[in-house]
């Protein structure tokens, strides 16, 4: 019992002890805080005596308990790194300065406590600060002035993201690389005379060639009228010959069936002709009887019979192509 009740003094005194600093400090400190407020696109991280404990905290107020725990603010949204005055040094070695490199990044808030313990609240300096000016000499050491300075400047936003996210992969999952920007590099004074030069005589060269450019298309644009109007013409010499052909069809169309008609008409009229001898070939068959015959021929012998009365009556007869049979019966009646 003596000795239980030495280990319970001993305790107290030992909570007394470490309690008598800490409400001597919260006492004589007047802007110790018991709630601190994480505010939206921010996510909360506590430390106990310098370590990060376990999971995170949403927008809103959290507890903490002064000089023992304390809560940090992790930004979760879009935010802007700018590294200023980042070297570059071309294969011709002349070395240029970009004022500014701006890398805008987010944290993805599922990795955020893996990245802080890891890599503590400064981890956007560690792998994008100082990588930055790493990876822009690795970049600009393969490239010339004018490509850095001209006709490639374009490009190196797209190679140093595409550099970074190699190594946010391997190292920093949960960083996502949004886009990169580049200020225009500062060179030399000497060299930038030179670069205004080429500048100027590239400007006049642009000027002539859109100058030629412009004859060109002018020419090409009086090509293509005349050749329009070409077309144009024959197009309607075309359809005048076309015209004339039709034209032409037609009035032999015309002629042909005038012919067809004049044929049909003359045709006709031969068929009725026919028709009318042959119906009075039919009629004469009935008409012209032996009998009939027999009549007109003495209808036409006695009208061609001279009868002499008196006392002189001539005593020969000259008959011409006269039937004798004919004669003996005239000559019997």
């Amino acid at each position: 019992e003596n000795q239980k009740t030495k280990m319970a003094l001993n305790f107290l005194l030992f909570a007394i002890t470490l309690m008598i600093p800490i409400i001597l400090a919260i006492i004589g400190r007047t802007d110790l805080d018991f709630y601190k407020k994480i505010d939206e696109g921010h996510v909360g991280v506590y430390y106990q005596g310098g370590a990060i404990l376990p999971g995170i905290v949403h927008p809103g107020y959290h507890s903490v308990v002064p000089l023992i725990t304390n809560l940090v603010q992790i930004p979760v949204g879009m935010q802007t790194m700018k590294v200023e005055n980042v070297p570059c040094g071309t294969n011709g070695g002349v070395v240029l300065h970009f004022q500014n490199v701006e890398v805008v990044f987010r944290l993805n808030p599922a990795y955020v406590w893996e990245t802080i313990k890891a890599y503590s609240v400064d981890f956007a300096d560690i792998w994008i600060r100082n990588p930055v000016h790493h990876e822009v000499n690795q970049i600009c050491s393969a490239l010339s002035l004018h490509e850095v300075f001209i006709s490639r400047f374009s490009e190196l936003d797209e190679m140093l993201h595409e550099k970074l996210n190699v190594i946010h992969q391997q190292h920093l999952r949960g960083v996502e690389i949004v886009t990169v920007r580049f200020s225009k590099p500062v060179i030399p004074e000497k060299i930038n005379e030179g670069f205004i030069e080429v500048a100027q005589q590239s400007s006049r060269l642009k000027t002539v060639v859109e100058q030629e450019a412009n004859v060109l298309r002018s020419a090409e644009k009086e090509k293509s009228l005349a050749i329009m109007e070409a077309l144009k013409l024959r197009d309607l010499s075309e359809m005048s010959s076309n015209a004339s052909l039709v034209k032409v069809k037609q009035q032999a169309s015309i002629q042909t069936m005038s012919v067809a008609i004049a044929i049909a008409s003359i045709r006709e009229q031969a068929d009725a002709t026919f028709y009318g001898k042959m119906k009075e070939a039919e009629a004469n068959e009935y008409r012209l009887t032996p009998q009939f015959l027999d009549l007109q021929r003495h209808m036409h012998l006695m009208k061609n019979t001279e009868v002499y009365w008196g006392e002189r009556i001539p005593e020969s007869i000259v008959l011409d192509s006269v039937d004798h049979s004919v004669l003996r019966k005239v000559s019997q009646r």
